[in-house]
């Protein structure tokens, strides 16, 4: 009777270590699911994408051939883009652009371009910090019509899953139709000379700060 007992009690005990390491191997496994499953960064969800972004630029006025004398020019743009991101890394939409130009000099003012261009972004994991590279391009069909072309590399910071900071460097190139000067002289006896109006690409380093969304 005594070795039945303890048979049964061996048994018992055998049966309760192997059912606790069945647990323990399950919730290994759960758990390991769990880190596969949940990424080091937040990527862009698939779907519907939208970015607000803000640029500025200032560069001057001093090709061969033209006028010295329009001094510093500044151009603040607000950009709207709306797209779909199609896979983990790429979005494609098309954007807006409202950019104010204001220049300094005797023949200075302000002026506003507005281009309308198709966005290509690129949005990249790399040891858990977020990069991204962006490439516009389109026309401007109002104010001083021309072509745009924009390329930016940068930061992505996620500030929740579905809202992210941008912050980026690169060049824009507006080529509007301007009108040429030449000069003849210098000082009080120089002569500027208009050669009429042509496109002329400028291109600009720009600083560009968003959100994506």
């Amino acid at each position: 009777m005594k070795r039945i007992y303890l048979i049964a009690v061996i048994s018992l005990i055998f049966s309760s270590l192997q059912i606790s390491a069945q647990c323990k191997s399950a919730r290994s496994e759960d758990v390991k699911v769990l880190k596969f499953r949940e990424p080091r960064s937040w990527m862009p969800a698939l779907g519907r994408r939208a970015m607000i972004d803000w640029s500025y630029q200032a560069f001057n006025v001093d090709a061969p051939g033209d006028a010295d004398i329009l001094g510093t020019t500044e151009l603040s743009a607000f950009s709207l883009t709306l797209g779909q991101q199609v896979s983990r890394n790429w979005f494609f939409g098309l954007g807006f652009q409202a950019a104010k130009v204001k220049t300094q000099g005797a023949y200075g003012g302000q002026n506003w371009l507005s281009p309308v261009y198709l966005d290509a972004r690129c949005d990249l994991d790399v040891n858990g910090v977020d990069l991204y590279g962006d490439l516009r391009g389109g026309y401007i069909f109002t104010g001083s019509e021309g072509m745009y072309f924009a390329p930016t590399i940068g930061w992505r910071c996620p500030m929740t899953r579905g809202i992210a900071f941008n912050i980026g460097l690169g060049m824009q190139m507006y080529a509007p139709y301007m009108e040429k000067f030449t000069t003849v002289g210098k000082g009080d006896n120089m002569v500027v000379n208009s050669e009429g109006w042509k496109h002329r690409a400028v291109w600009t380093r720009s600083f560009t700060i968003g959100l994506d969304f």
